[in-house]
C-alpha cells in the first residue's frame, strides 16, 4: 500500500522512536510497524514537497536535521509529485472520458523517486567546464549521495536557514491574511446555499476553465458543444469536477474551510491542502488531521477515490 503520513504523524512517530513520553510507549507498536513495513518494502510512505517545506521551518538545526533524517529513512526517497504538475493531465483525462475514450493511467507520473520528484523535477548535474560532461565516477557518487538519507538530511538541515525560515513564515502569514480578506469579500452573501453555488462557480472559472479550453482545442474538438455538455447543468459540471481528482479534493477542502467563517484561515492550511489534494486520490491510505479527515469523509471523498482516510496513529496501527 501507499500510505501518506501528514507532517504531524512523522513528528509524533519520531518522538515515539526517541522514547519521549507520552508518545512512547503509547505509539510504540505503530512506530515499529511503520519502520518494519518501510524497510521491507511492504508499504511505501511517499515524501512530498510539503514535508520538506514544513521541516525546513524548524528553527533549531539539530531538530530540523533529525526530522529530515527520520522522514527520508521512512520514505526511502519514494516521492509524490505536486498537484500543479498533474492537473493538466487530469483535465485531459476527464475530457477523454467525456467523449467516451479510455483515459491514461497517471500513477506512474504521480509517484517517483528522489527529492527532485517532489517538485516535479529530476536531479541534474552540470560540469563546471561547459564543454565537458561530468565524469562518470563523480556523477555516480553524486547520485549515490542523493539517495543517502544521512547525507541529504545533513545537507538540508545543517544549512543556516534562519533568514529563509523567517521569510517563509512571514510569507505564509501574509498569504493567509490576504486569503482571509478575499474570503470576507467573496463569501459575503447572506444565503448559505448561494455562497456554496458562488464558491463552486468561482472555482470552475478560476482553476478549471482556461485549462479545459486549452485541452479541448488541442484535441480539435468543438469547444462550444463540449463546454455546453460539461458545464450545462449543476450535475454535469460537478461530475466533471469530480473526474479531476486533485482539483476536486482541493475544492472540497478549500470551499468547506472558507464557508466556515468561524474558523480563521491558518498558514499551515496551504501546506495541508497542497499535500492532501494529490495524496488523497492517489494513495491507498492517508493519515491527516482530524479536521480534514472529517470533511473528506463527510463529503464521501474517501469512497469516491477508494482511499482510507485516518486521523490518528492508533487507526494506522490497527490497519498495519
Amino acid at each position: 500500500m501507499r500510505i501518506y503520513l501528514d507532517q504531524w504523524a512523522y513528528v509524533n512517530l519520531l518522538k515515539t522512536y526517541k522514547g519521549q513520553k507520552p508518545y512512547y510507549p503509547n505509539h510504540k507498536d505503530v512506530c515499529q510497524k511503520v519502520i518494519e513495513t518501510a524497510n521491507s518494502g511492504k508499504h511505501t510512505y511517499p515524501l512530498s514537497f510539503c514535508h520538506l517545506f514544513e521541516t525546513h521551518k524548524r528553527r533549531d538545526t539539530r531538530s530540523r536535521t533529525e526530522l529530515f533524517k527520520f522522514i527520508l529513512d521512512i520514505s526511502k526517497f519514494n516521492s509524490i509529485i505536486p498537484w500543479t504538475h498533474i492537473i493538466d493531465l487530469e483535465i485531459r483525462n476527464a475530457i477523454i472520458k467525456t467523449v467516451g475514450k479510455t483515459p491514461v493511467e497517471l500513477s506512474n507520473a504521480v509517484f517517483g523517486r528522489g527529492i527532485g520528484h517532489c517538485f516535479g523535477a529530476k536531479e541534474h548535474f552540470t560540469s563546471i567546464k561547459a564543454d565537458k560532461p561530468v565524469p562518470k565516477e563523480i556523477l555516480d557518487k553524486c547520485l549515490a549521495a542523493m539517495k543517502n538519507s544521512e547525507m541529504m538530511a545533513n545537507a538540508l538541515g545543517q544549512t543556516d536557514s534562519t533568514d529563509f525560515v523567517k521569510r517563509m513564515i512571514e510569507r505564509d502569514s501574509d498569504l493567509a491574511a490576504n486569503l482571509e480578506k478575499l474570503r470576507s469579500e467573496e463569501y459575503g452573501h447572506p444565503d448559505k446555499e448561494m455562497r456554496k453555488k458562488i464558491s463552486e462557480v468561482r472555482f470552475l472559472l478560476n482553476v478549471i476553465r482556461d485549462k479545459f479550453l486549452r485541452e479541448v482545442l488541442s484535441f480539435n474538438l468543438n469547444a462550444k458543444a463540449l463546454t455546453k455538455q460539461v458545464f450545462g447543468s449543476k450535475e454535469t459540471s460537478r461530475a466533471f469536477l469530480r473526474s479531476i481528482p486533485t482539483a476536486y479534493v482541493y475544492y472540497v477542502l478549500n470551499s468547506t474551510r472558507n464557508l466556515n467563517k468561524g474558523r480563521a484561515i491558518e498558514p499551515n492550511d496551504l501546506y495541508d491542502f497542497g499535500a492532501l489534494n494529490i495524496a488523497v486520490p492517489y494513495c491507498d491510505v492517508v493519515v491527516t488531521e482530524r479536521e480534514w479527515a472529517k470533511i473528506l469523509i463527510q463529503r464521501n471523498v474517501d469512497k469516491f477515490y477508494n482511499t482510507r482516510i485516518l486521523h490518528s496513529l492508533d487507526e494506522l496501527g490497527n490497519l498495519l
